[in-house]
């Protein structure tokens, strides 16, 4: 009667415990399960068994694989047996990794990682490194996941060990994917790629496949990222690796949503959440959730938007997970603020905030700015709203900066495999050329032993055939120089348009700058604030008067300095000049500076006349500056002189506690390389030389 109960209970785990499994899988574990605990087998085939079992499980059934890892540690222990010890720690801190129990997670790596280094095994230790990166990157903190993998991979390679070696590549180069680092993230997959090759490890091709997908979606080659994807998930299928499937299904989906391929984007969608629920894959099914409230919203379904979203948030607070939660909680306040339940919206935008903060989503910073500014300026709180709208402006530029940099590499990337086609076409040229010349070099030898009367004729049929081949190899180097030509004419155009644009955009930028400061100014009642406020946007300016030279002229090289200070002259001296003053500019004209020193001699030229404004005339009097410029072969003199009160006779640049002398002082000396004399005369008189 025992026996009977034993087998009925056996037969009810199987029937519930295994229902997560793969038919192939859940036949061999039926088969493995009972010689694992069965007292009476041998320690060694008990703990094969065990070790079987949790390899069969650990990709398709978490739960089952927590389970059979526990009683399988419990027995490394029990024996201790350390290798299998170290084994178990893996399978169990991985079960629990996925099922969201992190903090446990870590304390099997971490033990791990001790036995491993404490009995000097190379390959657990190896392992158990990889095990705590990706554990790391669960948790948000991919500085020490970084760390870790890049022990893993030195382990590695010192021992040459082949799968944790593959196993880091993978996790390195999925970090700096993130990161934005594509070239050293494309370097690092296509050599885990060759390892598995060369050593047949066959499954992490599917997961190298998956990352190559990621990294060309970064750099916007979607049909490859499309393939790259397909491929990863007829891999994952033909290993039964449930993980990988929902993973590539996922990233389909997210693709052909953002082609705008709704009903393609639900499909896989919807194949991924079912196997997520399946298996009860609670971080997946949690990331999938805020994909479907992303497609209902883009459908205009905000109620169903609304419910999925909040189970998605649901269950990544209950699960404690962190990646992807940044991304749930501002589509969250999104559907809010869409559905005008604006203390809902400003609490999960807020929230997403603070999480992408911690996480470095640049991405979702600045759409939780923007959507929080503009939610602000509903609600009339408009100095919440300038605040994190000056913040979204700082988060644009930074990702603008990248999208700019993931251009550049993926012009560089088709450039790389463009070189590779050229160069083949030229070895190709090559060998025909050789060809024909030891064909021509037969036919002469032919043509010498023919009879006198072909000699003509042989030699008119020469003379013809190397004229047209002459004709066509210049054509056709005419044709490859003219093509190459045009290669290098776009790669230069492509440049100038970029540099054009970076200026461009400093421009702008500093319009924007100096718009916020004139309206904080405004806004000012403390006098001392508003003029530092005032003295600041006019600095501001003044640079944004030389990007303007620049953009204007199509030079970004050099700057007509007289007619840049005479920009500065009628920005700061056109509000204050009255009927009889004199502000004039004599002198050399046309003198050209290198971008650098002319804008550094415009900051300068700026702060003495903002100087001579707020000190030289206190008393009301006639008003009067004269700047003149001297420019010889190799230097380039500055005078100034107005007639207002001047400086004291004792006066010591290099001492003065004026902040504006104080800067103009170290400007010209270390910017510049130059020299400051002063004239004691009426007014101020000062005289800069430096070299061009």
């Amino acid at each position: 009667m025992k026996y009977i109960l034993c087998i009925f209970f056996i037969g009810l785990f199987y029937a519930v415990a295994f229902s997560g499994l793969s038919p192939k899988n859940q036949k061999a574990i039926d088969s493995l399960y009972p010689i694992a605990t069965n007292i009476e087998n041998p320690v060694e085939s008990r703990l094969g068994a065990y070790n079987r079992c949790c390899w069969l499980s650990a990709y398709q059934d978490y739960n089952l694989c927590l389970k059979i890892s526990s009683e399988y540690y419990d027995l490394t222990v029990k024996y201790q047996n350390v290798e299998r010890q170290i084994t178990a720690l893996h399978f169990k801190g991985y079960a629990c990794m996925m099922l969201g129990e992190l903090d446990l997670s870590e304390s099997c790596f971490e033990l791990a990682l001790n036995l491993a280094r404490q009995h000097n095994l190379s390959y657990k230790t190896a392992e158990a490194y990889g095990d705590l990166g990706n554990l790391m990157v669960k948790k948000g903190d991919v500085k020490l996941a970084l760390k870790y993998h890049l022990l893993s991979d030195s382990i590695a390679e010192k021992h040459n060990l082949n799968v944790p070696r593959a196993r880091a590549k993978i996790n390195l180069g999925e970090i700096y994917e993130n990161k934005g680092q594509y070239k050293k993230s494309l370097h690092l997959f296509k050599v885990a790629l060759a390892i598995c090759e060369k050593n047949a490890l066959g499954g992490y091709k599917s997961s190298i496949h998956e990352k190559l997908g990621d990294v060309n979606c970064s750099i916007k080659e979607f049909d490859k990222a499309m393939e790259e994807y397909h491929i990863s998930l007829y891999l994952s299928k033909k290993i039964t690796n449930v993980n990988r499937q929902i993973s590539a299904m996922q990233k389909l989906g997210n693709l052909h949503f953002d082609l705008a391929h709704l009903d393609s984007a639900l499909i896989y969608f919807q194949k991924a959440i079912d196997l997520s629920r399946k298996n009860e894959i609670m971080d997946y099914e949690a990331s999938l959730l805020t994909s479907y409230a992303r497609y209902f919203m883009a459908k205009g379904d905000l109620n169903e938007a609304r419910i999925k979203i909040e189970e998605s948030i649901h269950l990544f607070n209950a699960s404690e997970l962190y990646i992807g939660r940044d991304q749930a909680y501002f589509y969250a306040g999104e559907i809010y603020y869409k559905l005008k339940l604006q203390p809902l919206s400003n609490k999960a935008l807020l929230h997403s905030f603070e999480l992408a903060e911690k996480s470095g989503n640049l991405l979702i910073k600045e759409k939780s700015c923007k959507l929080l500014a503009q939610l602000y300026k509903d609600i009339g709180e408009y100095e919440k709203s300038v605040e994190f709208y000056e913040k979204y402006i700082s988060y644009k530029d930074q990702r603008r900066g990248q999208d700019e940099v993931n251009e550049v590499l993926k012009f560089n990337i088709q450039s790389e495999f463009l070189q590779i086609n050229l160069t083949d076409s030229l070895n190709r040229q090559k060998e025909v050329e050789l060809l024909n010349l030891e064909h021509e070099r037969f036919k002469e030898g032919e043509s010498t032993k023919s009879i006198l009367f072909y000699i003509g004729i042989g030699v008119l049929l020469l003379v013809l055939a190397f004229t047209i081949y002459s004709l066509l190899i210049r054509r056709k180097r005419a044709f490859e120089l003219k093509h190459k030509n045009t290669i290098i004419t776009e790669a230069l155009h492509t440049k100038e348009i970029l540099l054009k644009e970076v200026h461009h955009r400093v421009k702008n930028n500093m319009q924007v700058v100096s718009s916020l400061l004139m309206l904080k100014s405004r806004s000012t009642t403390d006098e001392s604030a508003k003029s530092a406020l005032i003295d600041s946007q006019k600095r501001i300016d003044s640079m944004l008067l030389a990007h303007q030279k620049m953009y204007r002229n199509n030079n970004f090289e050099e700057i007509e300095i007289t007619e840049y200070a005479l920009d500065i002259f009628k920005m700061l001296l056109d509000p204050v000049e009255g009927k009889d003053d004199v502000f004039k500019i004599e002198g050399a004209k046309h003198v050209l500076l290198k971008v650098e020193k002319a804008q550094v001699l415009g900051f300068v030229i700026h702060e003495l006349v903002t100087n001579s404004i707020k000190y030289a005339w206190p008393d009301n009097r006639l008003k009067s500056i004269v700047l003149s410029f001297e420019e010889t072969e190799n230097e380039v003199c500055l005078h100034y002189a107005d007639n207002g009160i001047g400086l004291s006779n004792d006066i010591d640049l290099t001492s003065i506690k004026s902040f504006g002398l104080k800067m103009i002082h170290s400007l010209i000396r270390n910017q510049l390389g130059g020299t400051i004399e002063l004239e004691k005369r009426e007014g101020l008189m000062m005289k800069i030389t430096f070299a061009k």
